[in-house]
Order: structure tokens, then C-alpha cells, then sequence
């Protein structure tokens, strides 16, 4: 498996829920718990399940919006330092429109911190056995940069790796952070896939037969 911030977060769940299915986890940047800024984590709990009760889970949370250029601009981005691969992201969602997501709603915030107070118990994170390889940013700040790491020292199986000026988006940073991170990528793929064994020996061909009298 190889997944990255929430895609790492359901990652974990299926691992988890579907023991043997994957027998190793690549995971980036994975989202342990919401980064909810200066807003105190409590009370954006209990302003989701306001929404909840008041039946607008499908509004965005204070100062979201639709996706747009103006707020998806290199210039004091949270995601990654080279300029060409955020532009390279960029253009991808420009070419393909039903790509672009706006800012988190308040039915994505409820079920997230649901799926997280699963995710969390210190039982449920020991009980995943599959061996990980976890990559967590020095700059962080997309997701909740504690809760990986708490993660990321009970999980059983778990190398920890941390990538000393990278942000959210490692496999878009810069050629030296990235190259960092792919040959601990390479290193663990390298230990856990077993290299081909020699190929099995074609049968001599029989010797004719002598033609019948």
C-alpha cells in the first residue's frame, strides 16, 4: 500500500479492519488528526456537531470556499518549496476541473473526527502489525504534525522518517528533500519485496524418434 495525508488515514483504517491484505504500507504525511489552527480543537468539535444537529453538514467551515487561483497560488503555500511541482499539480486539476476541491465542509470535519477517535485509541494503532514505512514533514502543517508522531511510536511495526525542510507534499518537494525520502523508499521496498528467484530450467528437448519400420 502507498497512500498519502487522508488517503494514509484510511490506509491505516483498512489495515487495521483487513489484516493480510497488504503485507507492507508506504505513508506520507498521514493524517492522524485535524490541524484545526488557533481555533481550539473542542470547540471545533463541538461546532461540527452543531452542524450535525442543525442539518448544514454539507456548508464549508468559516472561510471556505469553492476551489479558485487566487487561493491556490505558490506563493505561501503550505504543500511544497518547488515552485514546478506545485505548478505541475496545479495544471493537472486546471485540465481535469472535476479535480478541484474547495475547503473542508463541516460533514467532512464530523466524520473526520469520528474516523479519528477509532484511529486514535493507543489499542487499535498496536494492533496494526503490517510493516510501515511513516514519512512525516519538518514543516507540517496541513495536518496535525503531534498526532503523527504519537502514531508513529505505537504502531508495532512503524520506521519513523523525518524529512528535515520538507512540507505536506513530499513527493512535490524539491529534488534534494524528495531524492531524500525515495531512497528510504527504495531501502524498504528493497528489504520487503524478495527478489526473483532463477528461472525455472526448460526441459531438454527429447532426442526423435527413429521412424517406424
Amino acid at each position: 500500500m502507498m497512500a498519502h495525508s487522508m488517503g494514509a488515514h484510511i490506509g491505516l483504517r483498512y489495515l487495521k479492519e483487513h489484516e493480510g491484505v497488504f503485507d507492507s504500507a508506504i505513508l506520507t504525511a498521514p493524517m492522524l488528526d485535524i490541524n484545526t489552527g488557533t481555533l481550539p480543537k473542542p470547540l471545533a468539535r463541538q461546532m461540527a456537531k452543531f452542524a450535525k444537529a442543525g442539518n448544514y453538514l454539507e456548508k464549508y467551515i468559516p472561510g471556505g470556499e469553492d476551489w479558485s487561483e487566487e487561493k491556490n497560488q505558490f506563493k505561501n503555500n503550505n504543500k511544497t518549496g518547488d515552485e514546478p511541482r506545485f505548478k505541475a499539480a496545479q495544471d493537472i486539476v486546471r485540465a481535469k476541473p472535476d479535480l478541484k476541491t474547495g475547503d473542508p465542509t463541516y460533514g467532512w470535519v464530523y466524520h473526520t473526527f469520528q474516523s479519528i477517535d477509532i484511529l486514535n485509541q493507543e489499542d487499535y494503532l498496536k494492533g496494526i502489525e503490517t510493516p510501515i514505512l511513516m514519512q512525516i514533514s519538518e514543516h507540517e502543517s496541513v495536518v496535525d504534525k503531534p498526532a503523527q508522531e504519537r502514531a508513529a511510536g505505537l504502531l508495532p511495526n512503524c520506521r519513523r522518517v523525518d524529512i528535515a525542510g520538507a512540507q505536506h507534499e513530499v513527493w512535490h518537494e524539491s529534488d534534494a528533500l524528495r531524492g531524500e525520502w525515495l531512497a528510504k523508499v527504495d531501502a524498504f521496498m528493497a528489504e520487503r519485496i524478495a527478489p526473483p528467484g532463477p528461472r525455472p530450467k526448460k526441459p531438454e528437448p527429447s532426442a526423435p524418434r527413429p521412424p517406424k519400420p
